[in-house]
């Protein structure tokens, strides 16, 4: 099973947030350079992220809605295509908020806490999963969770093989991002750098 933080209603706002914060600080160099211009477009890019992110594990939403939900509540009293919009609208408030934040303190230069906090949204992912991880390693409806009759994710390979999907499209969506921003920072860097050294060379 790949990428197993990537699931429940609980976890994915963080990750949401990862994902924000990490492009902002890979596009360090490209907000420094242009903050006008680059400022939004890593807050959009991280609302993109959220939004992609929602839509990968749309079917397990669909399907194992209970334990998306961390069996907090019966999925049967609600409205599932309302709430899974409810859903994507948070995880793109998280990632814009989170790609904005950080963008402004990478353009503040404070490029050191901005991966610190990064890193701090690592760690409530990590914390979050230990705290809620029988709910998570159990698939089922609310019901049988209640009644303890849930299956083991092991024992469900349905589900197990719907996360691995959602795992590798959120990391082709999320991975090529975070690198094309860091490419193109280089090379803005690059070019900056350019007139410069053919100065001290005259």
């Amino acid at each position: 099973m790949l990428f197993p933080l990537l699931a429940t209603v609980i976890l994915d706002p963080t990750t949401a947030l990862i994902g924000g914060a990490a492009i902002a600080v890979f596009s360090t160099r490209l907000i420094q350079k242009s903050p006008e211009l680059e400022l939004k477009r890593t807050a959009i890019l991280g609302a993109l992220w959220g939004l992609w992110y929602g839509l990968t594990v749309g079917w397990m939403y669909f399907n194992y809605t209970d334990w998306m939900l961390a069996y907090l509540v019966d999925a049967q009293k609600l409205s599932v295509p309302l709430t899974y919009v409810v859903f994507v609208a948070v995880l793109v408030l998280h990632g814009f908020l989170a790609a904005l934040g950080v963008g402004a303190l990478v353009l503040a230069r404070r490029l050191g806490v901005a991966i610190a906090v990064l890193v701090a949204f690592i760690v409530v992912n990590f914390l979050i999963m230990a705290l809620q991880g029988h709910a998570y390693t159990h698939v089922g409806t609310f019901a049988e969770y209640a009644a303890n009759t849930a299956k083991e994710m092991s024992n469900e390979p349905r589900a197990q093989l719907g996360m691995t999907v959602a795992g590798i499209l959120a990391a082709l969506g999320g991975v090529p991002a975070l690198v094309v921003r860091f490419l193109a920072g280089r090379k803005v860097g690059a070019a900056g750098a350019t007139p410069s050294t053919a100065r001290a060379t005259a």
